[in-house]
């Protein structure tokens, strides 16, 4: 059963109503970008602590309680990796090979992998784009309230991020 969002975070109830309705959308997006899961489940709990303790800043009239939850979760990510520089790095091969079609020579799994190994290399700008849209599944407008950006913009880097990574994946895949 679907919970329903709040208006507001007004009371102890509200945080939980927002809990409910939230907190698998919140945990996947942070764990698609930090992919440890103790890590996740930590930064996921202090994105609803913050949203408690910051509940006075919540603006309806700027957008939505998701959106503003998601705007959370995405600066508590980057203070992530900010405190973590030392990210691990992957070496990338420098051979390029067929144009085969990489969903043809992987089976899902090692595809989804071979992707995500190749987003570590996009800008953290564009890892957020891509993540918000193709994992969590925001719409166009909601990105766009979650990183401070306008519509058209969102939509413009979102297809250069895309390109960006298929380029990527077709010049260093197996």
């Amino acid at each position: 059963m679907a919970q329903t969002l709040p208006e507001t975070i007004a009371s102890p109830e509200d945080l939980e109503q927002l809990f409910l309705a939230l907190n698998a959308d919140i945990f996947g997006y942070i764990m698609a970008r930090v992919r440890i899961r103790a890590v996740a489940e930590d930064i996921a709990q202090d994105v609803f602590i913050k949203a408690w303790e910051k509940r006075h800043q919540f603006n309806p009239q700027k957008g939505s309680l998701k959106n503003w939850v998601y705007a959370i979760a995405l600066n508590a990510v980057r203070d992530y990796f900010r405190r973590n520089t030392l990210r691990e790095t992957v070496e990338l091969p420098d051979d390029v090979c067929s144009d085969e079609d990489i969903v043809d020579e992987m089976d899902t799994k090692d595809a989804h992998r071979f992707i995500l190994q190749h987003m570590k290399a996009l800008p953290p700008k564009e890892q957020e784009l891509l993540t918000l849209r193709y994992t969590q599944e925001l719409s166009l407008q909601e990105i766009g309230e979650v990183m401070g950006m306008r519509y058209s913009a969102v939509k413009v880097a979102l297809h250069r991020a895309t390109k960006k990574l298929r380029d990527r994946c077709n010049r260093f895949r197996p």
